[in-house]
C-alpha cells in the first residue's frame, strides 16, 4: 500500500489541515541525515536518497517546499534519515488500518 500525503491529513468539514496532524510533525522531527542538492525534482531525490519516488511529499514538507516543481529558489535538500522514517510509515501504515 502506497501512502500519499491525503493519507494522514486529518478531515474536518471536507477539509484536510495539516496543522492538526500529530504524524506530520513526527515527519518534521525526524533526524536530518544529510544534505543533497536540489538539482533534480523531487521525486527523483525521493527515489535515489529514501528509495521510492511517493515520498517526494515527505521531502516537501520536511524542506517547507511549497511548490515541488519549482525549486529553482534552493540550493540544497535536507534529507531525513531514513530507518526512522521507515519506523514512522509502519506506525502511520499501522495506524491507517485500525
Amino acid at each position: 500500500m502506497e501512502l500519499l500525503m491525503s493519507d494522514i491529513l486529518v478531515e474536518q468539514d471536507g477539509i484536510y489541515d495539516e496543522l492538526k496532524s500529530e504524524l506530520l510533525q513526527k515527519v518534521l522531527n525526524l533526524p536530518l541525515y544529510k544534505i543533497v542538492k536540489a538539482d533534480k525534482p523531487l521525486d527523483y531525490i525521493a527515489k535515489e536518497e529514501l528509495g521510492k519516488e511517493t515520498y517526494w511529499w515527505i521531502l516537501a514538507y520536511y524542506n517547507n517546499i511549497i511548490n515541488p516543481l519549482n525549486l529553482s529558489h534552493l540550493d540544497n535538500i535536507n534529507i531525513p534519515e531514513k530507518t526512522e522514517l521507515d519506523s514512522l510509515m509502519v506506525e502511520i501504515k499501522q495506524g491507517l488500518s485500525i
